[in-house]
């Protein structure tokens, strides 16, 4: 995770984590090894020891603009989000392989599917129509 993390990610760049960050329930040091600026969207595993890491926020649901879409986190899949019929991308990883119905503009970002690497966000929002 965190050479796949590094390769991809500048100490400039800002992470976005939706989650599940780690199942322990204390600190195993990866945190401080990956570069970044790095945002929690909180998951159900991510205990106190997690939270404390020292992100730069931490939420449970949040919402940013990129390429002039919206985009919905949260770390549980929503069946529908704000202005989703309008063009707006929701990223969720809560059930990390099991397969759930698919949704227009609704992706799983579980690390599972991106092989625990960062993705930009571009790879969602690019194409993204109403």
């Amino acid at each position: 995770m965190i050479s796949n993390w590094n390769a991809v990610v500048g100490d400039e760049d800002t992470v976005i984590h939706n989650g599940d960050f780690q199942f322990y329930k204390k600190d195993t040091g990866i945190f401080s090894c990956l570069k970044g600026h790095k945002i929690l969207v909180k998951g159900n595993h991510d205990h106190s020891a997690t939270r404390n890491m020292g992100w730069e926020s931490i939420h449970d649901v949040l919402e940013i603009t990129h390429n002039s879409k919206k985009v919905v986190f949260c770390h549980y899949p929503f069946e529908t989000w704000n202005n989703a019929f309008h063009g707006s991308v929701h990223l969720f990883g809560h059930t990390h392989t099991t397969p759930i119905t698919e949704i227009k503009n609704r992706f799983n970002i579980c690390v599972e599917y991106i092989n625990y690497t960062p993705q930009n966000l571009d790879r969602y929002t690019k194409g993204v129509t109403i």
